[in-house]
């Protein structure tokens, strides 16, 4: 805490908050105790309380003062959440305000989950039933749509009432607590102006934060019930892709590959923790790759689920965005993108890959494919001419849809539920 900036009376309501939320809900208290906090300058503009990417809080001390303890509980619960959920790596392109309201629709029912009656979320928070269950992604697509594609969205707020938000992210003013331009220090900074290597190195610090306090959680909490299976749902697919993707794209690199071309377009991940930035591969060693998710309605979630946190493993791995491709019988998503949480699992019908092996094959597509599926989806009877290879991953008790052509290997597919 920056004492510094901090009253005796706001340091003892923080640090009374902290104690009750690691003794009622060790989740929240555990992240709570990673934020540095101080009072709100006039010159901030925080009506309320706002939070940085490195975990800064600024708290308006009127706004905190009207509050009751279970409510100030809630609060710190509510904004250590959005650097812990990573916020600003996720966020990318998209509209700052709108895409602040969907992170806040997104875990405030976990929340009031996981709260029982121990902390609360105040009054005039946003909490809408007809998102419980998404994820922020899934939200701001939403409300870029609006309801009923009008372009405007209302959303209920705890305590009755509701507030209208436009697609362009007017009528979201109030509730923009995501506040990079507060960052202090230099990392957050950086952060906050889009610099990936910044966002990477904070998002890895938070990571651990995250595995962390899920692990004190579910060690305290037994007999009280666990994390919600949404939030498992993330944590899980944020941190455990189950292949070694290291040495498997370094094989493809090696049969597959092409020419190794090094440079600094995309600062190499794993050098963040050094200090300097090293050139990165620009995955110019490995094949074009295009990862294919089948979404038929015979994949269960727990699969659905190990198929994004895989995707996380291969995107951790080479660095550098990749293709994603959801199909049943039909092409649904079809896009570029560097975060595993960004992928839309659309679907549900019948069970084809062949309108995705065409696609590439028209598009002349040379590169390797990695196919995640229960095995049970028509394929050609021969791989496209133009294809580097193809890696079937499915269930460790599931044969590929061929053995014809391709190589296959089996996954565990753990139950998402479960915190490993």
């Amino acid at each position: 805490m920056t004492t510094a900036t901090v009253s005796k009376k706001l340091s003892d309501l923080i640090g009374t908050a902290r104690v009750r939320l690691v003794a009622r809900v060790p989740f929240f208290g555990y992240l709570a105790m990673q934020l540095r906090v101080r009072a709100a300058r006039p010159e901030d503009n925080v009506p309320t309380c706002g939070i940085t990417p490195d975990g800064l809080l600024i708290v308006n001390e009127d706004f905190i003062y009207s509050l009751n303890h279970k409510e100030v509980c809630g609060v710190l619960a509510h904004e250590v959440m959005h650097p812990a959920l990573f916020f600003w790596m996720r966020k990318a392109s998209r509209v700052h305000e709108l895409f602040n309201i969907a992170h806040d629709l997104s875990f405030n029912f976990m929340i009031e989950e996981m709260a029982g009656g121990e902390i609360a979320l105040p009054n005039g928070v946003l909490l809408d039933r007809k998102f419980q269950g998404m994820s922020a992604e899934e939200i701001y697509i939403y409300l870029k749509k609006g309801d009923n594609g009008s372009g405007q969205t209302k959303i209920d707020v705890k305590g009755g009432g509701s507030i209208t938000v436009q697609s362009n992210g007017k009528g979201a003013e109030s509730y923009i607590d995501c506040r990079g331009d507060l960052s202090e220090s230099k990392l957050g900074k950086k952060a906050a102006q889009g610099d990936k290597s910044a966002q990477g190195k904070l998002s890895e610090q938070w990571k651990l934060n995250l595995a962390t306090a899920a692990q004190q959680h579910e060690k305290r909490c037994k007999s009280q019930g666990s994390l919600p299976a949404g939030l498992k749902r993330i944590i899980h697919e944020m941190l455990h892709p189950q292949l070694e993707w290291q040495d498997i794209l370094r094989q493809w690199a090696g049969e597959n590959g092409r020419r190794e071309e090094y440079g600094f377009a995309r600062p190499n991940r794993r050098s963040h923790h050094l200090g300097f930035i090293l050139p990165s591969q620009c995955c110019g060693g490995f094949a074009d790759v295009v990862y294919l998710i089948d979404s038929s309605g015979s994949m269960s979630q727990r699969e659905l689920a190990c198929a994004r946190a895989e995707a996380h493993g291969i995107l951790d791995e080479m660095g550098c965005e990749i293709r994603v491709i959801v199909c049943d019988a039909a092409v649904h998503v079809d896009c570029t993108l560097e975060d595993a949480l960004e992928i839309e699992m659309k679907g549900g019908g019948g069970s084809n890959f062949n309108p995705a092996f065409a696609m590439l094959d028209e598009e002349g597509f040379d590169g390797a494919v990695i196919a995640f599926t229960d095995g049970m989806i028509c394929v050609p009877e021969e791989m496209p001419v133009n294809l580097k290879g193809v890696l079937w991953l499915t269930g460790e008790d599931m044969q590929p849809p061929t053995t014809s052509w391709g190589e296959h290997i089996a996954v565990k597919v753990k139950d998402v539920e479960a915190f490993a």
